[in-house]
This record gives C-alpha cells, sequence and structure tokens, in this order.
C-alpha cells in the first residue's frame, strides 16, 4: 500500500469519524432543546405550586380565624349556659321555698278559719 492510498484510507477514516460527529452534535442539540422545554415547565410548575402554597396558607389562615371565632363563640355559648343553669337552680330553690310558704300561709288561713269557725 502506498502513501496515497494510505492517506486515501486515513480520510475515508476522518470523513466517517465526521459524520459521526455531526450526528452526535445534532443529538446533543436536540437533547439541548429538550432540556430547555424540560426547564421552562419546570418554571411553570414551580410558579403554579408557589401559587397554590400561597392559596392553601390563606385558607389554613382563614380556617385558624374561623375555629378561634368558633372557639369564642361556643366559650361565650358555655358561659352564658352555665350562667342560665345557675339562675335556674336559683329560681328552682325560690319556687320550693315560694311552695313552702304558700303552703305553710294556707295551713295557717285554714287553721286560722277552724279556730274563729268560718269553716
Amino acid at each position: 500500500m502506498d502513501v496515497h492510498e494510505k492517506l486515501d484510507l486515513i480520510l475515508e477514516i476522518l470523513g466517517g469519524h465526521s459524520e459521526k460527529l455531526d450526528e452526535h452534535s445534532q443529538k446533543l442539540d436536540e437533547q439541548g432543546r429538550k432540556l430547555d422545554e424540560h426547564s421552562q415547565k419546570l418554571g411553570e410548575h414551580s410558579e403554579l405550586l408557589g401559587a397554590l402554597i400561597h392559596g392553601q396558607q390563606e385558607i389554613k389562615a382563614d380556617l385558624d380565624g374561623f375555629k378561634l371565632a368558633t372557639f369564642k363563640r361556643f366559650d361565650d355559648l358555655n358561659k352564658r349556659l352555665d350562667s342560665s343553669e345557675s339562675k335556674q337552680g336559683e329560681l328552682e330553690a325560690k319556687v320550693e321555698l315560694l311552695e313552702n310558704r304558700t303552703w305553710t300561709n294556707e295551713s295557717d288561713i285554714h287553721r286560722l278559719k277552724n279556730l274563729i269557725g268560718m269553716k
């Protein structure tokens, strides 16, 4: 094999390598575009997640406020109920006392009527 044939063979091999490098460059460019698309999608998803997290935080704050307001209302209702029960107990005691006094008065009236002969 002479020098020219060797050079031609080397050039042919280099040409094949050049084609392979071009193919690899195209594949790398395509993968780079896909990575850019994925990066853009990830950015969009990040914005959406940020908005969702912010919305959830607002909802949680509203719910916490609602829980606090509800607790205060029920606490007030419990205090009023306790007060009503206490007043009801006092009222029942007074009614019982009134019943006893009325019974005593009626007994006294009946005894006096018997004593003076009105009956």
